[in-house]
């Protein structure tokens, strides 16, 4: 009996473990079967797919960074953009899920000047999978862009990781940043007189040299005084090299408060964006570089006079004299022109804004079948001075000559044969009131070389046979004439680009120096 109730202990000890076991198993299935309903909700809904843990990243090519980009669910991705090598300018952007060109592009309209060092957001469009709050995507974002003489390049920008994150609009870049490049101009004034308030500043510049900041025409260059695109706006008017392809651009530019003598001013010539144009206002151009004849000139406002030759406005017209659209071809205006018959008679004339003592500088250009007259500094019945253009030859001057009235005048007593039927770039500087001499310039432009025709001496033989002439200063006025001569109605003089502006210190323009170029 001993024995067996050892075996009986034994059983019952296996027994226990065994009840012990199945209570376990039936206390934790509950708990078992739970969480692997739960586990597999959460492999349905995607929760531990590899999307579900991508971040967000852009990774950028060497020479760029890219950060902070933002996807929406029409697939319009922002990104951050910063240029660290060589000025480029985007024109448009594109999106893949891998490395191959994208079939298509998005322009950049305008677009987008990214200098070195500088940042902006672009806009690429992306193709996602789904359109829902947390929708993943991974691919490459591209940029086309022009650099230098180079067009038409494009450029495996980045790689990107993001997901969906809003429904909302994302910005353009030109919302994103707004980013404008300016560089500071001295000028300088080595002269011991001072250039006068509202004096107009010839600043002359390669344009090439600014490609990536300025768009195809100059249209967005501005000036301003003070703080850059904060300060004062300057009037300003391209003459000449008015393209980013330039070696030399010509722009003249108002300084309200003239420049010190032996000193100098500041002033800041701003980039705007590329879309911008001249406004006509304070930025302009020349008439003939506009699609249309004179839409964004603003010559008037720079200049102290300033008359194109597509008008008679402001001028009284007496005999055959007006103007036309018809002139002979070769005056950078144009064949726009002020003109006069050469029957006595025939002429016009309004009144300037030149005061009788003031230092002046008149330029125009000319063109004569036979000859003509400018008359400056005149009273209303026409006496004053004349600046003849004559182009009989032999003798027959071209040059200053004093007048009596728009109908009765004197000839030079020397000066320059010149041709008929060819454009000249003529000028006449008045210093204190005082004719200082007559000059003339083939090569049609303000600022080119000049061949002085004469100068007023105080006694004079008159050229056209009247004796000897007595000069005392004849300015008698402010008015100006264009005057036809006494050679018959068959003969016509042409007029146009007429303006006055003041006459720098001591005979010389200050000198400009524009300096780096800078992010504002």
């Amino acid at each position: 009996m001993a024995t067996r109730k050892r075996s009986t202990k034994r059983f019952s000890n296996e027994d226990a473990r065994l009840q012990s076991a199945m209570e376990y198993l039936m206390t934790y299935s509950w708990s078992i079967l739970i969480i692997a309903i739960i586990l597999g909700a959460l492999f349905a809904l995607g929760t531990f797919s590899s999307n579900s843990y991508q971040g967000t990243s852009c990774i950028a090519i060497t020479g760029y960074l890219c950060q902070s980009p933002v996807l929406n669910t029409t697939g319009n991705l922002l990104a951050t953009f910063s240029n660290e090598g060589y000025p480029i300018i985007i024109t448009a952007t594109g999106c893949t899920t891998n490395a191959s060109l994208p079939a298509s592009t998005v322009s950049e309209s305008p677009s987008v000047s990214l200098q070195a060092g500088a940042q902006t957001g672009l806009l690429f469009h992306c193709h996602l999978s789904g359109n829902s709050i947390g929708t993943a995507f991974t691919g490459h974002l591209w940029i086309a862009y022009d650099q230098g003489s180079q067009s038409g390049l494009y450029a495996d920008a980045a790689s990107v990781s993001a997901k969906v994150s809003t429904s909302s609009a994302v910005a353009s870049a030109s919302q994103f940043v707004q980013t404008f490049y300016y560089a500071p101009v001295t000028i300088t004034n080595s002269q011991a007189l001072p250039a006068p308030q509202g004096f107009q500043q010839m600043i002359t510049f390669n344009p090439s040299s600014y490609y990536t900041y300025a768009n195809g025409n100059l249209g967005n260059i501005r000036f301003y005084s003070g703080a850059p695109n904060t300060g004062s706006p300057l009037y300003s008017w391209c003459e000449s090299g008015c393209t980013n392809t330039s070696s030399s651009a010509v722009f003249w530019v108002v300084l309200p408060g003239g420049v010190p003598a032996n000193g100098a001013t500041t002033i800041n010539v701003v980039f705007e964006g590329m879309s911008t144009q001249y406004d006509g206002i304070y930025a302009g151009e020349a008439p003939q570089l506009s699609p249309t004849y004179g839409a964004y000139d603003n010559g008037a406002s720079v200049f102290i006079n300033y008359y194109r030759g597509d008008s008679t406005g402001g001028w009284t017209v007496a005999g055959s004299s007006g103007a036309t659209a018809s002139a002979p071809s070769g005056s950078p205006f144009g064949i726009h022109a002020l003109y006069a018959k050469s029957a006595n008679g025939d002429y016009l004339y309004t009144l300037s804004n030149m005061a009788t003592s003031g230092n002046y500088i008149i330029q125009f250009y000319a063109y004569t079948t036979g000859l003509g007259n400018l008359f400056f500094m005149a009273n209303s019945a026409g006496k004053g001075v004349m600046s003849r253009l004559d182009g009989r030859g032999g003798a027959d001057y071209s040059g200053l000559a004093k007048t009596s009235a728009w109908t009765s005048w004197y000839c030079p007593e020397s000066g320059v044969d010149l041709l008929a039927d060819k454009w000249y770039m003529l000028e006449v500087d008045l210093v204190g009131g005082t004719e200082a001499g007559d000059w003339y310039s083939t090569g049609l432009s303000y600022e080119g070389a000049l061949t002085q025709l004469n100068a007023l001496s105080a006694t004079y033989a008159d050229g056209c046979g009247g004796g000897t002439e007595t000069y005392s200063s004849d300015v008698s006025g402010s008015y100006m004439g264009l005057v036809g001569d006494g050679l018959g109605s068959s003969y016509l003089t042409y007029w146009n680009g007429i303006m006055v502006r003041y006459y720098p210190p001591g005979g010389l323009m200050p000198v400009p120096s524009i300096g780096n170029v800078q992010t504002g």
